[in-house]
């Protein structure tokens, strides 16, 4: 999208990734994107993708994945904390598994946390919850 790769996640066959990479391209780049399957295959998602944003798309693709983790939130990198907050942790590549990032009133704010300290990790590279241009600075 914008001539950047969106990570859409990872799936059980060719196929499955194949699907999800169709209904992106269609609602990237309209009725002319270049699809794996023949566009009539998905009339019935054609007139849901008018009321969904691509960020909320994306992010159930990646909810449908083989890799996502059925956590309590819908973004990466947030789960809901027993004292009602979210609490926002990153990856680590090296010793420990998580590095804590901390606790937000908001999914929101936790998800915007951890996509910031994943740009600052991984640079560009990075998979975020929102659009990574958001992170330029």
């Amino acid at each position: 999208d914008a001539g950047k790769q969106v990570y859409l996640g990872g799936f059980d066959s060719e196929e499955q990734a194949a699907i999800a990479y169709d209904v992106i391209a269609v609602k990237c780049r309209g009725m002319k994107a270049q699809t794996n399957f023949d566009l009539r295959n998905y009339a019935n998602e054609l007139n849901a993708l008018e009321s969904i944003s691509k960020e909320d798309l994306v992010l159930s693709l990646r909810r449908q994945s083989k890799g996502f983790s059925k956590g309590s939130s819908k973004f990466r990198g947030v789960t809901k904390h027993a004292k009602g907050k979210f609490e926002a942790r990153i990856g680590q590549m090296i010793g420990k598994k998580y590095r804590y990032l901390g606790l937000y009133d908001t999914e929101v704010e936790a998800a915007v946390a951890y996509d910031v300290a994943c740009v600052a990790d991984r640079g560009l590279s990075a998979v975020t919850n929102f659009d990574i241009s958001s992170y330029s600075e």
